[in-house]
C-alpha cells in the first residue's frame, strides 16, 4: 500500500511520487447525453453562449492511498474543454475525502473561464486519507443559470463532447488560465467526458405514392387531369420522429422530444420548401398545400401559409408552405397539388412532368433550438404515356442471309417524347432492360431505325433464331410502331402490321 503525506515538502512529493495516474469518472459513463437540438438555432452568439448544461457529477480518485494531515490543504483544478464556467461554482457542489466535515475553502474561476481552483482542507480532528472518491464536483443550475455554459458550438454538432480534467497540487498554482499548463502531483492528468450530444430527432422525406398517380395524356386537352379519379396528388411527405433513448433537454433534463423541446414546450409547426426540378414548373392555377392525409383529402393544415396558388409569377420558383400545427412524432406531413383548372382567360391549363425536392424544417418553441432540416426527392410525377408491344421482332442477326431489319416509330400524340424499347422473351415472356432508342420525338414526327441501333441501345443482340417481341414505351398520348424487313434486292416488307394504341 502506497502512502504519501501531502503536508510534506513539495520536493519530497516529487521524490516519492505516485506510481500510477489518478482517475476521473463521470456519474454517467461517457458523459450525460444532451440533445444536439438544444443548441445552434439562435442568430445571436451571446444568446447561444448563455445556454448552459447540468451534467452529472465527476469523481476523482487518487492512484494510491494518500494522507492529508489535519488542518492541511490541497488544491484541485477542474478545467473544461468544449465549455466554460459561466458562474463560480458554490462550495456545496464539491466534496473532499467523502466527508462534509472537510472544508471547501476559496473557489476561484480563471479569467478565461476555463478553469476553477478549489481549496480543500482536511478536518482539524483527524485529517483525511484520500483514495477512491478523493474529490468530486456536481455542477448545479440549468439553462441560462447553469454553472457550465458556452457549450453551443460544441454540442450543436452530434457527437460533440465537453470534457473535464482534474489536477491535484499541494500549493495553489501561480496561474490557472488555459494558457498555463495544468499541473498535478498524480501524473498524468485525469480526464473524463462530462457531456456529449446526440440527435433527438430524425427527419426523412418520402417520395412514395401508393396510388401511382400520373398525368393523364388520354384526356382532352392532354395533361389537364390526373389518372383515375384523383383530383390531387401527393408530391411526397416529410416525417420527423423522436429518436429512442434519452437525449436530455437543458431545462429539466428530461428527454428532448417534438412535444417538449428544450423548454418543455411543444414545437410550433413546420415549413416545407418544394422546389421543382431544373427547367420544370408547377402548373398555373394548381394549389399546393400541406395536408395530413396521404390521399390529399380533407382541408389543409392550420396556417395562412399552408397553401399556395400557382400563377405566372411563381410557377418556376420554390414554394414555401408553412403550417402552425405542431409536428407530431412519426406523423407524415404531405405536400399535395391539385390538378390545374382554367386561367383568367378561361384557358384550361395542363401539366408537365415534375420532380420536386422537399426540405422540411420544424420550428421549435424557442429560437435557440435547432432541429436539422430533412431533405429528399419527392414523388416523380410523370405522363401515363403509351405502351405498344410488337407481334414479333426480327433481329439484326438475320442479315447473314441478306436481310436488313427496321422499326419505324411514329408519334401521333400531342407531346414530344423520348421513346424507349425493351425485348420481351418469346418463350418466357420475361422483359429485359429498357433503354431510350429515339430521343425527343416531336408530335407528328416519325423515325425509321435500323434494328442495329435498337440492339446497340438496349445492349442485347438476339440470336438469328430468336423471335422476341419489342416493347415500346413513350410518355405521349398515342404512338404507331411498324416493323420492316428489307430483302437483298432492296424490297421493303412490313412484317407486323401497324401497332397502334
Amino acid at each position: 500500500m502506497k502512502k504519501l503525506n501531502l503536508i510534506a515538502a513539495s520536493a519530497a512529493l516529487l521524490v516519492t511520487g505516485l506510481a500510477n495516474a489518478g482517475s476521473l469518472t463521470a456519474a454517467t459513463s461517457g458523459g450525460t447525453v444532451f440533445a444536439a437540438e438544444n443548441f445552434g438555432g439562435g442568430t445571436s452568439a451571446s444568446a447561444q453562449n448563455a445556454l448552459g448544461i447540468k451534467p452529472g457529477s465527476i469523481t476523482y480518485s487518487t492512484s494510491g492511498i494518500t494522507a492529508v494531515n489535519a488542518g492541511s490543504s490541497v488544491y484541485f483544478t477542474v478545467r473544461l474543454a468544449g465549455g466554460l464556467f459561466g458562474a463560480t461554482p458554490v462550495a456545496s457542489d464539491f466534496s473532499f475525502g467523502g466527508s462534509t466535515s472537510n472544508a471547501i475553502g476559496t473557489i476561484t474561476v480563471s479569467s478565461d473561464k476555463t478553469t476553477v481552483l478549489v481549496q480543500a482542507t482536511a478536518n482539524t480532528s483527524n485529517g483525511v486519507t484520500l483514495g477512491l472518491g478523493a474529490f468530486s464536483y456536481t455542477p448545479s443550475g440549468t439553462g441560462t443559470s447553469a454553472e457550465i455554459n458556452n457549450v453551443s458550438s460544441t454540442l450543436a454538432t452530434v457527437g460533440g463532447q465537453v470534457t473535464a480534467t482534474v489536477g491535484m497540487t499541494t500549493t495553489a498554482p501561480s496561474s490557472i488560465e488555459a494558457s498555463t499548463a495544468q499541473t498535478t502531483v498524480d501524473l498524468p492528468l485525469a480526464s473524463a467526458v462530462v457531456a456529449v450530444s446526440a440527435a433527438a430527432e430524425s427527419g426523412a422525406v418520402s417520395g412514395t405514392n401508393t396510388a401511382g398517380t400520373k398525368i393523364d395524356l388520354t384526356v382532352s386537352p392532354a395533361g389537364s387531369k390526373f389518372t383515375g379519379a384523383a383530383t390531387s396528388v401527393a408530391l411526397g411527405s416529410v416525417t420527423f420522429t423522436d429518436v429512442t433513448g434519452t437525449q436530455s433537454n437543458i431545462t429539466t433534463g428530461a428527454d428532448y422530444t417534438l412535444a417538449s423541446g428544450s423548454t418543455a414546450v411543444i414545437n410550433s409547426g413546420i415549413t416545407v420548401k418544394v422546389t421543382p426540378g431544373a427547367g420544370q414548373s408547377f402548373p398555373v392555377t394548381s394549389v399546393l398545400s400541406l395536408k395530413a392525409a396521404a390521399d390529399c383529402t380533407g382541408g389543409a393544415l392550420a396556417g395562412t401559409s399552408a397553401t399556395l396558388t400557382i400563377d405566372t409569377t411563381n410557377l418556376t420558383k420554390a414554394a414555401s408552405l408553412t403550417t402552425t400545427a405542431a409536428v407530431v412524432t412519426a406523423t407524415p406531413v404531405y405536400v399535395c397539388m391539385t390538378a390545374p383548372g382554367v386561367d383568367a382567360n378561361n384557358v384550361q391549363q395542363v401539366m408537365s412532368p415534375l420532380n420536386v425536392t422537399l426540405a422540411g424544417t420544424v420550428k421549435p418553441a424557442v429560437s435557440t433550438d435547432l432541429i436539422a432540416t430533412a431533405t429528399g426527392a419527392g414523388y416523380p410525377l410523370v405522363f401515363n404515356g403509351t405502351t405498344i408491344t410488337t407481334n414479333t421482332y426480327f433481329p439484326v442477326a438475320i442479315s447473314q442471309f441478306g436481310y436488313s431489319t427496321y422499326t419505324r416509330l411514329i408519334n401521333v400524340g400531342s407531346v414530344t417524347a423520348s421513346v424507349s424499347g425493351a425485348f420481351v422473351d418469346g418463350t418466357t415472356g420475361a422483359q429485359g432492360t429498357s433503354a431510350v432508342i429515339a430521343a425527343n420525338l416531336a408530335p407528328g414526327a416519325a423515325v425509321l431505325l435500323n434494328n442495329s441501333v435498337i440492339e446497340a441501345a438496349i445492349g442485347t443482340a438476339p440470336s438469328v433464331s430468336a423471335r422476341p417481341r419489342l416493347k415500346i414505351t413513350a410518355p405521349t398520348d398515342k404512338m404507331i410502331v411498324q416493323s420492316f424487313v428489307q430483302s437483298a434486292d432492296g424490297t421493303f416488307t412490313e412484317v407486323s402490321g401497324n401497332q397502334a394504341n
